[in-house]
């Protein structure tokens, strides 16, 4: 239960902090699982997302949503180092990935 609290991805996208506990204000979580082949890390403060790691297993399109998407951000490929396009939506962002590579979406 926990866990979802930090991430669930049973809505055909991939929500980051859905439920965050007001105890919870600062803080980091590593290796969660979410549906289509992705793991996810992520980091915040003041109960607010400023990073997030994710691994495409399987190369699917990624579809994430969280209010860190309002602002400025980036996605960055970690393996080329190379910034990642990617289309805004009403469930968040949209991005194509290549499966075994790392993408890092950071609040600036």
């Amino acid at each position: 239960m926990m866990a979802e609290m930090m991430l669930q991805s049973h809505l055909n996208f991939i929500h980051l902090l859905p439920a965050m506990p007001t105890a919870w204000a600062n803080g980091s979580i590593s290796g969660l699982c979410a549906r289509g082949g992705f793991v996810v890390d992520m980091k915040w403060n003041n109960a607010i997302l400023f990073e997030a790691d994710v691994l495409s297993r399987l190369g699917y399109n990624c579809v994430l949503k969280s209010p860190i998407f309002k602002g400025k951000f980036s996605i960055i490929d970690t393996k080329t180092g190379l910034p990642v396009e990617y289309t805004r939506s009403a469930n968040g962002l949209s991005f194509k990935t290549v499966a075994g590579n790392k993408y890092r979406i950071k609040s600036l």
